[in-house]
């Protein structure tokens, strides 16, 4: 009977599950009060007070005796840094819906631009599944082509309408040109220092890692120049706004895919970004035309309005290759 009880105890200690570090040799070490640190993993043995290490690097996974398990991020060989900093270089290119302001804040038009951006950068890049909070800091060159508008604010609605010009008496259409005619080019010299948060997934491998993560992010400061080029009396003129500094001046949100290669430390990622440029001030310099009717003399007619500011909302796609230095 002794023998039998002996024999179940036993059984019982064999399947009880524990806590298990899982060695990339296909091995697993029993262990207690486990600790992982930046470079080793420190544990105990069961029924022991003796501590040991084992290398991050042999690691593949620990298991728990609650079921949960913690992966093991690897971070290659030959690192500059202590942390995994990733050297940038991102070209972007899309689409904008522009809205321009004036006087009292009031919106007179609406039109579209077409985006483009070169950015350096340095930022935090640690590959493996895990949520994300990340800083990146840099330069970049962008530019903002705008082009013609040919749309009306109504004023005591602030909706966009056709761009029609009516007899204020009898309300009979006498023109189908444009109400408002502005184009100009902006281009922007920025230093910035941005945040990053998401979540992100990444597949294990040891020769190619496939990454997907949705991630937030917003412009936290940015020391920046900005030269505005423009026509007026059929002459092309340039504005140059000296630098200075502008604060949360972009936020949005998006989705990134791409793939990473462990040996070379190098990953080419592809995102959309939906962002929300807040308003920046336009030069007065640049003249807004606008068409309205004389009634003193029956006829169209065109005036200058100067502009204030501007704001943008923008639909950019962004190719993103980074080496891990």
């Amino acid at each position: 009977m002794k023998k039998i009880i002996f024999s179940l105890i036993l059984l019982v200690s064999i399947d009880s599950p524990g806590d298990e570090i899982h060695l990339s040799n296909g091995k697993s070490i029993d262990a207690a009060n486990i600790q992982i640190l930046p470079e080793t993993i420190v544990y105990k043995q069961k029924n022991s007070d003796i501590a040991y290490e084992v290398s991050r690097e042999i690691v593949s996974y620990i298991s728990f005796a609650d079921g949960t398990v913690h992966s093991i991020d690897k971070q290659p060989d030959g690192l500059l840094f202590p942390f995994p900093l990733a050297l940038n270089y991102t070209r972007s290119s899309g689409i904008t819906d522009v809205a321009i302001y004036g006087k009292n804040n009031r919106k007179v038009a609406e039109g579209s631009a077409v985006i483009k951006q070169n950015k350096f950068s340095f930022s935090s890049e640690q590959i493996g599944t895990r949520f994300f909070i990340t800083p990146e800091t840099g330069y970049f060159y962008r530019t903002v082509a705008i082009k013609d508008f040919s749309k009306k604010v109504d004023e005591k609605n602030n909706s966009i309408i056709s761009g029609l010009i009516t007899d204020p008496l009898s309300g009979e259409v006498i023109s189908n040109e444009n109400v408002y005619s502005l184009k100009y080019n902006a281009s922007f010299y920025s230093f910035f220092l941005d945040l990053k948060a998401g979540y992100q997934y990444a597949t294990k491998g040891e020769s190619v890692i496939f990454i997907i993560n949705p991630y937030i992010s917003g412009n936290a400061l940015e020391y920046r120049k900005a030269i505005f080029s423009f026509k007026t009396s059929g002459r092309t003129e340039k504005f140059s706004d000296p630098y200075g500094f502008s604060y949360i001046s972009s936020y949005g949100y998006g989705l990134s895919i791409g793939v990473y290669f462990p040996k070379s430390r190098l990953g080419v990622n592809i995102n959309y970004d939906k962002r929300y440029f807040t308003k920046f001030d336009l030069p007065a310099e640049i003249k807004f035309k606008e068409s309205y009717y004389d009634n003193a003399f029956q006829t169209t007619r065109a005036r200058e309005v100067s502009v204030k500011y501007s704001t943008i909302e923008a639909h950019i796609l962004n190719v993103i290759i980074y080496f891990i230095l």
